[in-house]
């Protein structure tokens, strides 16, 4: 890692959001590729046929994932966004306010022709973990506060560690709460301190 200088982080700022801007342009391009590799069919022997049948794969999902190298959820995300966008809204929403990929696929489960445009005015103000849990809270599925599950690959022996500490935080802690992630809550903001305090005091001796 380097210590760069201010211009030199802003450039680096501002070269992250022109790629991030590129790819967030492409996304309705490629969702809308995606679904004309699904919905059409092409004439063989006669007789129509998928796409993707007629170029040898034993369906959508393996041709995204063979020929593209997109994972089928993602694909089958990109497909619902074109679905929803271009076909159910159509053209009931302003283009220039497309947002990422993430915040797009988020957004299928909201918007509407009449609310598509506010929906995605939100969206440029809030970080996709908060459009996420507003949309969420829109249709039914959460409230504020909600408990949220993340995973991380550990190997085995690395998730018996962590049982290990969560069990001992827990009787250290003298904390009755059962809900795991409380607790490797509680884990790390000790750490956290403590890591804090180490690079002040390293900071201070320099």
């Amino acid at each position: 890692m380097s210590t760069l200088n201010k211009s030199t982080a802003e450039a680096v700022r501002r070269k992250a959001q022109d790629a991030s801007g590129k790819v967030t342009k492409s996304v309705m391009d490629l969702a809308a590729a995606l679904w004309d590799t699904y919905s059409n069919d092409v004439t063989v022997g006669g007789e129509p046929m998928p796409l993707w049948a007629a170029w040898g794969y034993e369906s959508w999902f393996d041709y995204s994932e063979r020929e593209l190298g997109i994972h089928q959820t993602t694909a089958a995300a990109y497909r619902r966004i074109h679905e929803v966008f271009e076909i159910d809204v159509k053209d009931g929403w302003d283009r220039s306010l497309s947002s990422s990929y993430t915040k797009m696929r988020i957004l299928c489960r909201v918007v509407t022709k009449a609310n598509t445009n506010t929906w995605l005015r939100k969206a440029a103000k809030l970080s996709c973990c908060e459009l996420e849990e507003q949309v969420l809270q829109a249709v039914g599925k959460s409230r504020a506060g909600a408990i949220h599950s993340f995973a991380a690959s550990v190997t085995k022996r690395e998730l018996a560690k962590i049982n290990e500490v969560l069990a001992d935080a827990r009787e250290g802690f003298e904390e009755d709460e059962e809900r795991r992630g409380k607790i490797l809550v509680r884990v790390l903001e000790e750490w956290q301190v403590i890591f804090r305090r180490k690079a002040a005091r390293a900071k201070k001796a320099a």
